[in-house]
């Protein structure tokens, strides 16, 4: 089992091992997005798991786009409309929660899309988009507009 995704399991439930993976999966929707997101990274069977990503995409609202740099220990509490562009870089030990925004900006001096830095919490129905930094240890409250 790859490190990172024991890393996201352990995150979630404080435990390791296939067993708890398989429990997990089939019963934490946003954990199983995440699952087939980090096997679509590393796998060679990439189509299989788009396939499956898709699925699960339509069935959460999720949408972490295939080639963006996320961490490990990434924690989706709460799964719906969860969008993340292609470009975003996010750090280690995040957690998300549902309604959140994370894109690009194609307008003036902020044109691009965010690098957000370890250990952030991301409120309800935030926003966050342009070529912005946001640092360690951030708190982004609910309905937030961070550009």
């Amino acid at each position: 089992m790859n490190r990172i995704i024991q890393y996201d399991l352990y995150r979630i439930t404080g435990k390791r091992g296939l067993f708890k993976l398989i429990k997990t999966a089939s019963k934490d929707l946003g954990f199983r997005y995440l699952l087939f997101y980090r096997l679509l990274q590393c796998s060679r069977f990439k189509l299989f798991f788009k396939i499956l990503l898709r699925r699960t995409s339509i069935q959460t609202g999720i949408k972490l786009g295939y080639k963006s740099k996320i961490g490990k220990g990434l924690i989706i509490v709460h799964w719906g409309d969860i969008d993340i562009n292609n470009d975003v870089v996010m750090g280690e030990n995040c957690s998300i929660t549902q309604g959140i925004t994370i894109g690009i900006t194609n307008r003036g001096d902020k044109r691009g899309c965010p690098t957000i830095g370890n250990n952030v919490w991301i409120g309800t129905n935030a926003v966050i988009v342009g070529k912005i930094n946001i640092g360690n240890n951030v708190l982004i409250a609910p309905l937030s507009y961070v550009n």
